[in-house]
């Protein structure tokens, strides 16, 4: 079986690592992965350990008119009997557009909660034969949207628990990230959006800490929310017990030595 996947994400990490997962799960069932993605995006750079062609396009958003008919000239191309579509940003709409014209079977993977137009999901989800939700409360939220149940399956995230079974090491965590043995260090590992709720946690902190004066919280991650959520840790005076880590590429290192995430 020949699949190609479509994810437009520009760091690997939640939907673009999962598209990784995927491709090598298929891979050593027997099929040929093709990749699009767009150019300059880090999941562009290690595909092709998993995939039998990387396609690098320009992609300028969800208003690119462009893009479907790039899009197009590589499914001819390919002739995949499956196009999957991973992302958003313009690539649920113009994937499932492009594999229409080409009469391929089509899939669509949804990631996130959001409610759309009822109008908008009845339009763009019935470009697919099939919506895969990875969770139980996305599914509910396309059935609230007039999406008929038989044309969604849930199938949840996978996760590389190989990456995760290190023990902590304890001095180089204490050194890299400024912790003490008696510091208790609470994870918070999300992009800095609304929908991951800093705000939350940080109007929890002052209370938590009074209780628990130990307690340190690491943020890792990056978003456009960082600063500000930076400016109300400062305004909040509670800046002395959290670290914007930033986006790290040694979760792997760092997880094991968290109390809490």
């Amino acid at each position: 079986m020949r699949i190609l996947h479509l994810e437009t994400g520009k760091n690997l990490y939640g939907g673009a690592l999962q598209v990784l997962y995927l491709m090598k799960g298929l891979k050593s069932k027997g099929c040929i992965n093709f990749l699009v993605c767009t150019r300059g995006s880090s999941i562009g750079k290690v595909a092709s350990e998993d995939s039998e062609s990387v396609y690098q396009l320009p992609m300028r958003g969800d208003f690119d008119l462009l893009f479907p008919l790039r899009l197009l000239r590589i499914i001819y191309k390919v002739r995949p009997d499956i196009v999957h579509v991973h992302s958003r940003r313009g690539a649920d709409v113009w994937g499932g557009v492009a594999s229409l014209l080409n009469k391929a079977k089509t899939v669509i993977t949804r990631r996130v909660d959001n409610p759309e137009l009822y109008w908008v999901a009845k339009v763009k989800y019935g470009l697919y034969d099939k919506v895969i939700t990875i969770s139980e409360g996305i599914r509910e939220v396309l059935y609230s949207e007039g999406i008929k149940g038989n044309k969604i399956a849930c199938v949840p995230s996978g996760v590389d628990s190989d990456r995760y079974t290190n023990e902590c090491d304890k001095a180089w965590f204490y050194k890299e990230l400024g912790y003490t043995p008696e510091e208790k260090v609470v994870g918070v590992i999300a992009q800095f959006i609304p929908r991951k709720g800093h705000h939350s946690i940080i109007e929890a902190i002052s209370t938590i800490h009074s209780h628990l004066p130990s307690v340190r919280f690491l943020f890792l991650g990056k978003g456009p929310l960082k600063n500000e959520m930076y400016q109300l840790c400062k305004k909040k005076n509670i800046i002395d017990y959290v670290n914007f880590a930033g986006f790290r590429n040694d979760l792997e290192r760092i997880l094991p030595c968290l109390d809490l995430v």
